[in-house]
């Protein structure tokens, strides 16, 4: 840490040095001083930037920041890349009756990860989606955008499909949206639990069960 704090203010490492720094801060659960950090980038904070301060948000569980966090990339027009997509779209997902005014200005970089969350707001706002072509189009999609493609799934096709979709990208070692999202449709149906029971057993192994995502 005090490496870093020497470190700070050098143009050429501005980003890599809040990014670094936050997450050592997060390491030592130092969650107020890590939002107070990385909220202090300034108005040119890049999609990376705003992706740490979801990450913060949700493990310090400040929802009011997570929620600040989706305006502000709408907003600025921040362009989201498929590896940091599922932390904005799950948010938008948790807070939608509060977040759904700017999901029509959330630009992301892909086109086939774009109708994925355009399928998923028209879903969400009770509006008929083509499951059809998702499920044609399912090996197309960025892997790490299955979990919320499984709440498609669940909802149309039934909660077997959606787990093996998440099966699919899921690491059993590593608590992230994909296990999370597995843990919760295993507690759903009672013939997963078995199967809920190795995957936390798996997690306490990785001693991975005392974060949240």
């Amino acid at each position: 840490l005090e490496i870093m704090e020497q470190e700070k203010g050098k143009p050429h490492f501005k980003e890599l040095y809040y990014l670094g720094y936050a997450m050592m801060l997060m390491d030592k659960e130092k969650y107020p001083k890590a939002l107070e950090l990385i909220k202090g980038y300034g108005e040119d904070a890049s999609v990376s930037i705003l992706n740490m301060r979801l990450v913060i948000a949700f493990r310090s569980g400040n929802e009011d920041e997570g929620k600040a966090v989706i305006k502000e990339a709408a907003e600025k027009k921040r362009s989201i890349p498929d590896h940091l997509l599922p932390n904005f779209i799950q948010t938008i997902h948790i807070f939608f009756s509060e977040l759904e005014p700017y999901t029509k200005d959330i630009v992301i970089e892909t086109s086939q990860s774009k109708y994925l969350f355009d399928q998923f707001v028209s879903f969400k706002q009770g509006e008929e989606i083509d499951i059809l072509k998702l499920q044609e189009e399912e090996s197309e999609i960025e892997p790490l955008l299955y979990p919320i493609l499984s709440i498609l799934y669940k909802e149309k096709l039934g909660i077997e499909k959606a787990i093996d979709l998440v099966r699919k990208c899921a690491d059993n070692t590593v608590l992230d949206l994909r296990t999370i999202t597995l843990l919760s449709y295993y507690k759903e149906d009672s013939r997963y639990n078995i199967d809920r029971y190795h995957l936390l057993r798996d997690l306490r192994i990785n001693d991975e069960t005392n974060r949240v995502l």
